[in-house]
Parts: structure tokens; sequence; C-alpha cells
């Protein structure tokens, strides 16, 4: 996912089907997916939630989930969303992060190991311009062009050249100083620089830190053979670039059509080109799918397709990007566990794929490989 990430649990909360508090009004300016469950930004900066909520991360001040919209408590100015499995982040105008749901590896960065229900400030980040999450560790993309990181640490996710267990406030990433796009998921992350390379650190058992290797590094290094990168997503154990002006580049886990070459290798360690995408403007990753938005606001997406998450009625994977049908002038695209969310021109929002939790936000928990619109939200 760019600044998006999700997990493969699939959690096992009760699911209440009805609202537990209502979103404010205001168009839709940002969206974000999680393991199960989705939230969207505000254009006058409160924050909306739905779906599963185990520990506290729709931010509503509860542990029940929603099968429809709630608002995030005490988010005013928020500019920007982001989600994973376990917790959801905020990011505020004036450069200020906060956090809410697990916090059991200190991924909320504010100096403590216990889970909120309601947002908690990540402390030192003051200037802050985008933030990434991954299962259990966080990011944060500065303003001066380095990043910190918090939260788990054991396979080098935090970036600073170590594998203490984990950090409960932000460490500076090693060697980061230009970086321009920021991206991370389940055990590691990825950094777009001015120069338009890619470096990558944390987990890398199927390749996805792109350097030719499947060896785990606590420091960044650099994706094999990209220059000219402008932006990026991060899956499972998959990433995948914007490069050249609109075409699109993936590494890492391959075995169920997620890299979008067209064929189904087990894994690459280094990036291969994806099948037919010459206009890219956005790229998102879910656990074992990718989505890019295209130059005409079309969108395709490729790779596993178990709950509909491709969104083109059917449950069979793909290989190779396939459209989206009925879905066009999209501005912002998400990607959970199994389930996908886009905002369209006229700030409506739509969601496809697995529905267990309420993740698409219909009122119901339903799955639908097909888009289903979410209510009360245009």
């Amino acid at each position: 996912m760019r600044v998006r990430l999700f997990a493969v649990v699939l959690a096992t909360a009760f699911l209440v089907v009805g609202c537990t508090g209502q979103p404010p009004a205001g168009p839709v300016v940002g969206i974000s997916a999680g393991g199960n469950h989705t939230c969207v930004v505000r254009g006058n900066g409160t924050v909306a939630c739905w779906g599963d909520n185990a520990a506290g991360w729709l931010g509503d001040g509860t542990t029940t989930g929603s099968s429809v919209p709630v608002g995030v408590v005490g988010i005013t100015d928020a500019i920007a969303v982001t989600n994973s499995d376990y917790q959801s982040c905020a990011l505020h105008a004036d450069g200020r992060v906060s956090c809410w749901g697990f916090n059991g590896q200190g991924q909320l960065g504010n100096g403590t190991t216990t889970a909120s229900s309601v947002p908690v400030p990540v402390t030192g980040v003051t200037n802050a311009t985008a933030v990434a999450i991954g299962n259990t560790h966080s990011c944060a993309l500065l303003a001066d062009g380095g990043v910190s990181c918090w939260g788990y640490n054991v396979n080098g996710e935090l970036g600073n050249g170590t594998t203490v267990p984990l950090s409960t406030v932000p460490v500076p990433v090693t060697g980061i100083t230009n970086a321009t796009a920021l991206a991370a998921n389940a055990f590691h992350s990825c950094a777009v620089l001015a120069d338009g390379g890619v470096e990558c650190w944390g987990g890398n058992n199927y390749g996805q830190l792109g350097n030719g290797t499947s060896l785990q590094s606590n420091v960044p290094v650099a994706v094999t053979g990209l220059t000219d990168a402008t932006d990026l997503a991060v899956g499972y154990y998959h990433s995948c670039a914007i490069v050249g002006g609109g075409g699109a580049a993936c590494w890492g886990q391959g075995g169920y059509g997620q890299l979008g070459d067209g064929v189904r290798p087990s894994f690459a360690l280094v990036p291969v080109a994806v099948s037919g995408i010459t206009d890219a403007t956005a790229l998102i990753a879910g656990d074992r799918h990718t989505c890019a938005i295209l130059g005409n606001g079309d969108m395709s997406c490729w790779g596993s397709n178990w709950f509909g998450q491709l969104g083109n009625g059917t449950n069979d994977e793909s290989i190779a990007p396939i459209a989206v049908p009925g879905i066009t002038g999209v501005t912002d695209l998400a990607a959970g566990t199994g389930h996908t969310c886009v905002i369209v021109d006229d700030e409506a929002v739509s969601c496809w794929g697995h529905n267990a939790s309420g993740q698409l936000g219909n009122g119901t928990t339903m799955s639908s490989n097909v888009p289903v619109p979410v209510p009360g939200l245009s």
C-alpha cells in the first residue's frame, strides 16, 4: 500500500451491525484500509472508520465493531489516515501524528505498550508529511526527507541498524535524508528517494526488499535497477513502484499473481514490469493483491481474488491487470487483507471483497465481488 498497510490475520471480534456513532459531515478526501477495517478523511479534517474493532482501531472509544462508518474521537484536523491489521494513524495538518488501536509492540509510538481505543499522540513527531504502518510497526516521512519508525523491530522494521525487539517511541531510519514517498506493510517498509531510487528495509523472506537477496536488513538497501520511481505501494510480502512516468514494477512474493507480470513465480528478488500498465498515477497493495489508478481515472487490479477483492464479478485470481468494471473517476484507493475501496470524483466511496467484519461499510457482513457503495459518505 503506498502509505497504507494490512495483514493476513482475520479478526474474530464480535460485530454489531449498526451505527455506534455518526461520522461528521463533509466531503471524503482520503481513504485507507487495514486488515479488516477501513477509514476515511473528511474535507473538514475529521475521520470516520468501520469494520472490525477488536483492539479499538476504529478510534471511537469502544472495541465494538461496526458495519457502517463511526466517527474517530477528537480528530478535527487530519489530512491523511492509514491503517494496518492492528492499528490506525492520522496525520494532522500541523505535522503531528496520532495513532490508536493495538499497542503490544509500541506501534502507537506514545512511549507505552498499552492499547488505546481513542487517538494518542506519537511522541516527538511534529513535522511529518506522510505516515505508513505495517503489522506491528509504524513510520513517518518527515519534512526534511528523513524517516522515523517505531514499534516492532525483530526483522529490522525500524531501519536503525539494530534488531532490538521494539521501540515505543520513534527512532530515525539510518541514512534516509531525501525521501519523497513512503510505504509499509507486514514486516518491511520502502521509501522513494529524490533521485528516483527506492530503498527498503526489514523482512525479506520473499525478496520484498528488491535487492536480489532474501536476507532481511535492519538498514535501508537499494532496490535493484530503479532510478525513476515516483510512488510506491507495499503488500504483505511484495512491493511495487510507479516507474518511467506511468509504468509499474513489482517484486517479492508472486505466487498469487500480485506482481502482475503475466506469470506466476513464487517470488522475484528484483523488480519485474507489470503487464500493460503505462499510465499509472497511484498504486495500492493489499495482502496479496495490487491495484492502480490509471491516467483516465479508471482502475485495474491483479493478484489474489479469494474474496472478490479484484472487483470484476469473479473470485478468480489474475496474474495480469484487469479492469474494475463501472469504476471511473477514481481519486484515491485503499486495500486491506481481502478488500478494496475507492473514492471517485463525486466524493462517493465504494468497496468490494471480504466483508465478514463489515469492512465494506454498507451495513452488512456479506462479501461482494463487485463494488458496493458506502452509504452516508457522499
